[in-house]
């Protein structure tokens, strides 16, 4: 994954669709972490990518563009999307289910 440091003074970071897959972290994100919360934001990123949460950000963007009613299943569709790469795979039962 291919990472683009930018001096902006709010911390931030995010993935960026595309190939290679990319990263934007601005320096005051990166001020604010050691070397291990580093290495997990960097995975976190690399997990959206990973996972094409662009695709599904995308839908949902364009579907409350043409129909606003659909705002909070965009705004829904987000906060999954971000969280998903910091919750633990589910659980497999003993009889495979």
């Amino acid at each position: 994954m291919t990472c683009a440091w930018w001096t902006r003074p709010p911390p931030d970071a995010y993935a960026l669709p595309g190939r290679p897959h990319r990263a934007v972290v601005t320096t005051a994100m990166l001020r604010g972490l050691d070397g291990p919360e580093r290495e997990a934001l960097l995975a976190h990123e690399r997990a959206h990518n990973a996972g094409g949460h662009h695709y599904a950000l995308a839908a949902a963007g364009l579907a409350a563009h043409c129909r606003p009613a659909l705002r909070r299943v965009r705004d829904t569709v987000r906060l999954a999307a971000e969280r998903a790469p910091t919750r633990p795979p589910p659980r497999r039962s003993a009889t495979g289910g």
